[in-house]
């Protein structure tokens, strides 16, 4: 349908629009089908629009293979711009679009929100994707079959595709998952991370040896951000903005103090065999407090004194008297120097 400027009732010329709709229409491709339609808006010369007010699946089902992973899939994810072999299906839906047609204004400007799903992806990593990999411990010439792509949803504003934890998931025994965030801009410039977890190869690529595995066990769970710089097209890692020390100095105290804990006697953490059940040590020196010592004297002859006029703690106080002597005679009071009997 297209509308015209009309006639005032004077006869003159009146504020109109100008617009050309077009019906949507589904075209078949690559054993899916794409769709085609919206509102071309030319009542402003200088700044024509595009309008999708409504639901409209842009790709139903489309088979992928790398020319329309370098040609389409490339303005969500860059990284997919650069694969030997890339096969599976995509379907993308839009709406709320106001796009301007004009080729410096769609730089700056514009609104939209979609959604982006994937199935049954496979792929041959090149490139900054087959860096990836390999930073992770990942072959970076595998054919990966079963990968996972997370649904996502994207904004369109002032000249971005925006997206946040756009999820791709390899391998199923030990799942390794890759989480994009940020901006393609529509001029072709990236403002976009990847988030990955740390790896004993991750922690070698930045110069920190881990023969032990010890480091990248002390930091499980762990996550960098990795920019990706260059173009929709040509996408590289930015390897020079990544600052994992503060993560390893981390880990290495975590490492030390563990070991410290487990080293010291009676701490926590501590593992040593300690006793705790059986006879008390014997003490250093008899007599004093606390000592028990089974050798200690209860009964039998009083020791000397060592010192005149010193009242011994052994003095026995109990036990049989002393036998008497062979006559009837009392025994004579002990004699021991300082007079401490009489």
């Amino acid at each position: 349908m297209m509308t015209r400027p009309g006639l005032n009732d004077s006869g003159g010329s009146s504020v109109g629009t100008f617009q050309i709709t077009l019906p949507v229409a589904k075209v078949p491709a690559n054993g899916g089908t794409l769709g085609l339609g919206g509102l071309i808006d030319l009542s402003n010369t200088n700044d024509p629009r595009l309008i999708i007010r409504d639901h409209l699946d842009v790709m139903d089902h489309v088979g992928l293979n790398a020319q329309v992973g370098h040609d389409i899939l490339s303005m969500a994810l860059p990284l997919l711009a650069n694969m030997s072999e890339l096969d599976g299906t995509v379907s993308l839906w839009v709406e709320g679009v106001n796009l301007p047609l004009n080729g410096q204004r769609i730089l700056r400007e514009g609104t939209g929100r979609g959604h982006l799903d994937f199935s049954s992806v496979r792929l041959r990593p090149t490139g900054p994707m087959a860096q990836l990999m390999k930073l992770t411990g990942l072959s970076s010439d595998a054919f990966y079959d079963n990968v996972k792509f997370s649904p996502v949803d994207f904004t369109l504003n002032n000249g971005c595709l925006n997206y946040d934890n756009f999820t791709l998931t390899l391998g199923q025994k030990d799942p390794l998952d890759l989480r994009f965030h940020g901006s393609i801009r529509f001029d072709g410039s990236l403002l976009l991370f990847v988030s990955v977890p740390v790896k004993a190869s991750m922690l070698s690529e930045f110069g920190f040896k881990d023969p032990t595995g010890q480091i990248a066990k002390a930091l499980d769970g762990e996550r960098i951000d990795i920019p990706i710089s260059g173009s929709r097209t040509n996408s590289k890692l930015d390897l020079s903005k990544v600052n994992v020390k503060p993560l390893v100095d981390q880990a290495i105290k975590k490492i030390g103090t563990g070991a410290l804990m487990s080293k010291l006697p009676g701490l926590p953490g501590d593992k040593s065999k300690m006793p705790t059940s059986g006879p008390a040590p014997k003490g250093l020196l008899p007599g004093l407090p606390g000592e028990k010592s089974n050798n200690t004297p209860t009964s039998g002859p009083a020791p000397k004194s060592l010192l005149p006029g010193e009242k011994s703690n052994n003095t026995p106080t109990g036990g049989p008297a002393p036998a008497a002597g062979p006559t009837s005679k009392p025994a004579s009071p002990l004699k021991v120097p300082g007079g401490l009997f009489k």
